[in-house]
């Protein structure tokens, strides 16, 4: 795939992604509110089996570095493997907004600097993720050419 497919390609999925994000994020009331009963009975449950480090928060924290991956992921994509590092600028950012939005325009949300600090880890690790796979991807390429049109000689003996 060339890279301008992929590009477009990218480009798409962030539109997707963006309004399922916006959905979850600017929803009137919070999104675990009508399965918090069973993610408490989970919490106890895994109080009772020896995991007495599993909370609440601790879930909702892991939520929202899963929900940011992709973000990562995706700007990384778009920016290029060089810029990696604004993917994660940009997830900071975004997330940011996206809390102030909430206390501004959301009475029954509950904005939190826990929420920025989950989301852009999670953009951090989706940018990570495509460094990682790009490097791997380019250790299995062969080296390209020096210049275009120049053929490598072979230096067996004819």
């Amino acid at each position: 795939m060339s890279w301008r497919h992929r590009r477009r390609l990218a480009g798409v999925l962030m539109v997707l992604y963006l309004i399922v994000l916006a959905l979850i994020v600017l929803w009137p009331e919070p999104v675990d509110r009508p399965i918090s009963h069973e993610i408490y009975a989970f919490v106890i449950w895994a109080h009772q089996h020896g995991m007495p480090w599993m909370s609440y928060k601790l879930i909702e924290f892991s939520s929202n570095v899963v929900m940011f991956i992709p973000f990562g992921v995706i700007l990384t994509v778009l920016l290029g493997r060089r810029r990696w590092w604004m993917a994660t600028i940009a997830g900071v950012l975004f997330s940011s907004a996206i809390e102030l939005a909430q206390f501004l325009l959301l009475p029954d949300r509950y904005p939190s600097g826990r929420d920025v600090i989950a989301n852009s880890t999670g953009a951090l690790i989706g940018s990570l993720i495509v460094l990682v796979i790009g490097t791997l991807i380019a250790r299995r390429r062969p080296p390209r050419a020096a210049a275009v049109g120049v053929v490598p000689t072979s230096t067996s003996a004819r």
